[in-house]
């Protein structure tokens, strides 16, 4: 079976991949990842990250790399994550 390298540089088979696609929705991804900065903005360590950041836009764009990354979404035109970290 062929790997898949990340950028993170960590390897994902493929079928790992098609798995977590089949069991969580594209409604349900982002949902979550809205509640995960939610929960970042709160977080005493890492939450001034995110003050004065737009959370909306932030998960929105963030979904949108995750159903890139899953394959659902072929459409993905931001940065590659270290570019937008930098």
């Amino acid at each position: 079976m062929a790997v898949r390298p990340s950028w993170s540089g960590i390897s994902i088979k493929p079928a790992s991949l098609v798995s977590l696609r089949d069991e969580v929705s594209p409604d349900r991804l982002k949902k979550i990842v809205r509640e995960f900065y939610e929960r970042l903005s709160k977080d005493v360590l890492v939450g001034f990250f995110f003050d004065g950041r737009d959370l909306d836009q932030i998960s929105a764009r963030q979904s949108q790399f995750l159903e890139h990354a899953l394959g659902r979404d072929r459409t993905y035109s931001g940065r590659p994550p270290k570019q937008a970290h930098e």
